[in-house]
């Protein structure tokens, strides 16, 4: 997690504050991209995080973060990184939405490689998770669980890991792995 200096305005000091781990995850992501290959960030629906106090009543929901393309494979990736030890699915605020994984679903009975990159901070490990294998370890949501976790990844055996290194204070994946 990055923390940044920022001035007040109020009292002039400086303060710390964290920013948002899960979009320095995305944006660290999307940098390490290789040349040659297509990706595109779908943008995140006006209503942002504060739906309280929003005066916008309608969203559109975001089907999932990023789509991206090397011939001949295309990706539909929903991307999620925790500094907990699980991922949630089911519950009244879950990580991961109900029309995310449709969405997913959906892409991938068109023949889209669709999935979820899910980044554990805690052990600084990635992976690559299918659709069709969170739905096979979910059991469709069925297994009684809400969430899943390293281990669950790590018994189910179909996760792809993909490799990552500390630069000086961002990570550069290689995402090189998912089109091999």
């Amino acid at each position: 997690m990055l923390i940044r200096m920022k001035r007040t305005s109020l009292c002039g000091r400086r303060c710390f504050v964290v920013a948002n781990a899960g979009k320095e995850f995305e944006k660290q992501f999307k940098a390490s991209v290789p040349k040659g290959v297509y990706i595109l960030r779908i943008p995140d629906s006006a209503i942002g995080f504060n739906v309280e106090e929003s005066t916008q009543r309608f969203a559109g929901k975001t089907p999932y973060d990023f789509i991206m393309y090397k011939y001949p494979n295309m990706y539909a990736l929903e991307l999620k990184s925790t500094s907990n030890t699980a991922i949630s699915f089911e519950g009244k605020t879950p990580m991961i939405k109900k029309h995310q994984i449709e969405a997913l679903r959906k892409a991938a009975a068109c023949g889209v490689n669709a999935g979820f990159i899910f980044n554990f901070r805690k052990t600084n490990t990635t992976y690559y998770v299918s659709i069709q294998t969170f739905d096979s370890m979910t059991n469709y949501g069925m297994m009684g669980k809400s969430s899943i976790n390293e281990k669950d990844l790590l018994d189910y055996g179909e996760a792809i890991i993909i490799p990552q290194r500390l630069k000086k204070v961002n990570y550069l994946y290689d995402l090189g792995v998912l089109f091999s």
